[in-house]
């Protein structure tokens, strides 16, 4: 009897984290989210329990998270804390940005981000790395909708943007904009991303930070990204 009881509470155990809801991160439409999100879906799935995402603005996600509305954020740079005291950082890192300029005047020269004074630009709403950036621009255009800020960029309405990489590679190729181009060099060195739980879900931080170390390690999450950034820029060529 004692064995059958412990084998029947087992199974009650089993079925009750494998019928546990999903928990729900915000991502940014048409951007590398989905390289995060798609590292986050691996990971969690190797404790046994599954995401799902939700389209939020950058600045409404970060509320919301924080509140514990939704399960946290996929990826952000470091020190969110500070600002939102209810989110716990995972200490490994869940991917990286390369962040950019990006003109329709390829003759603009723009080394750092103390070069933006003299022209109008445009960020994304939330994006943090993005606002520090523009801090000391004249002229700051803010919008929550990457795509909005290509066309502002590709209609001579903004003299440039800022944006990841891939984001801008992809909203070019989305949109057939032959006028927007990439400048070099970079305002930055890659910076890391990381994955942050609402405090409810303090005791999933070190699970999924193992993971994502052995991830790291493995070289894993390394194939992982470089599948999901040619994937990302080819869905978009093929619209």
């Amino acid at each position: 009897m004692i064995r059958l009881t412990s084998f029947c509470i087992g199974i009650f155990f089993a079925a009750c984290v494998h019928s546990r809801e999903p928990l729900v991160f915000p991502t940014f439409a048409n951007t590398m989210d989905v390289i995060g999100a798609e590292i986050l879906t691996i990971a969690y799935r190797r404790v046994d329990l599954q995401i799902s995402t939700v389209e939020y603005p950058g600045r409404r996600s970060l509320y919301e998270a924080n509140l514990g509305n939704i399960d946290g954020e996929i990826q952000r740079v470091i020190g969110l804390e500070q600002d939102y005291p209810n989110l716990i950082r995972v200490a490994t890192p869940v991917n990286y940005v390369e962040p950019h300029f990006f003109s329709n005047d390829k003759n603009i020269t723009l080394d750092d981000c103390q070069a933006l004074e003299n022209y109008s630009i445009g960020i994304i709403r939330g994006i943090i790395y993005q606002e520090q950036c523009a801090e000391g621009a004249n002229k700051v255009r803010v919008v929550d909708d990457f795509d909005v800020l290509m066309k502002l960029v590709d209609s001579g309405r903004l003299d440039v943007v800022i944006a990841a990489k891939v984001n801008g590679m992809s909203g070019i190729i989305r949109h057939n904009m032959e006028s927007v181009h990439l400048l070099s060099p970079p305002p930055f060195e890659p910076i890391k991303l990381y994955h942050y739980l609402h405090k409810k879900n303090a005791s999933l931080v070190p699970k999924i930070d193992q993971v994502l170390r052995e991830m790291w390690v493995s070289g894993e999450h390394k194939e992982i990204r470089d599948r999901k950034f040619r994937e990302f820029l080819a869905s978009h060529n093929r619209e």
